[in-house]
């Protein structure tokens, strides 16, 4: 994160030398003339063209459009002719091209929040390396299509609910609710961590604490990463195999070194719970919390 700063410094130190053309290099007609150009005239450069292109520069077309020249009383007609693609004359169905930055994205969106668009000894640079960011093309092309894995297509909260009170009647424990609040608290907890480069940590308890039917309730919380793509069913089966390391006989420090999360999940306290993915991620939050370190409140909610 430190270098990123000087990083963009570069970027916007050498860029203009990069790009073909400049302002000065477009030579706008002065009169009047093109806007006497009918619209057909217009739809006709389109419909014989294969693709809807710009007669001139793309990069030159774009930070024209960007300055508003497309509906220019004065420019207008020129704008038509030679950068209909840019001003978006062309009719959709004959535009071909893919809308990209060709900075990277985060750069682009960066610059733009800043409004480097705005500054006009950048204008020409964002215009060429960030018309996507800029919002001076449309994205046309077919979205990447990816085959459903079956997590995709299995409702997260039947799946999710479903194995964990086939677990819980193995071993005392009444099924569980399902608790929207905290499928909602799940879904931001994976979207982040799918986000972020960051280790995956717990959120803090403060976080998993707030009121329900008027009290302060604390939650329960167990997460579970895998490189390859994750569903309820892979994270609850990995949770539950921990049943294995639960000793009985000596509970506090099984379940918090070995177990904790197959202990949660058949806590005889707990009453809902609510689950979410990611691509990679799966967290369940648990109304109450379970696993209090407590050799008593242990013996009295895991049952073998």
């Amino acid at each position: 994160m430190k270098v990123f700063p000087c990083a963009v410094i570069l970027v916007l130190v050498f860029p203009l030398s990069t790009v073909s053309g400049s302002p000065g290099d477009v030579i706008i007609p002065k009169d009047d003339s093109p806007l006497l150009e009918a619209e057909s005239e217009v739809k006709k450069i389109a419909e014989r063209s294969v693709e809807c292109t710009n007669a001139v520069d793309d990069c030159i077309c774009k930070y024209s459009a960007m300055l508003v020249t497309c509906e220019s009383s004065l420019y207008k007609g020129w704008m038509q002719t030679k950068c209909a693609a840019a001003c978006g004359f062309c009719t959709r169905e004959s535009i071909n091209s893919e809308c990209k930055n060709n900075y990277p994205d985060k750069t682009c969106d960066m610059l733009v929040k800043n409004g480097f668009q705005h500054m006009a000894q950048f204008q020409l640079f964002m215009s060429c390396r960030c018309a996507k960011s800029l919002g001076l093309c449309e994205t046309t092309a077919e979205p990447d299509t990816v085959e459903p894995t079956p997590e995709d297509t299995i409702d997260v909260e039947e799946e999710c609910l479903k194995i964990h009170n086939q677990i819980r009647i193995h071993h005392g424990a009444e099924e569980l609710s399902w608790c929207e609040k905290c499928a909602d608290f799940a879904q931001e907890v994976v979207d982040k961590l799918q986000d972020s480069n960051e280790p995956m940590e717990h959120a803090s308890r403060e976080e998993r604490t707030w009121l329900v039917n008027g009290e302060l309730v604390v939650h329960g919380e167990s997460l579970q990463y895998e490189s390859e793509p994750l569903d309820c069913k892979g994270a609850l089966h990995s949770w539950y195999s921990e049943s294995e390391l639960y000793d009985p006989h000596n509970p506090v420090t099984s379940m918090l070194e070995d177990a904790a999360h197959f202990t949660q999940m058949v806590w005889k306290d707990t009453k809902s719970v609510g689950c979410a993915k990611s691509r990679n991620y799966v967290a369940c939050i648990y109304e109450p919390t379970g696993n209090i370190k407590n050799a008593y409140e242990i013996e009295r909610n895991v049952q073998l």
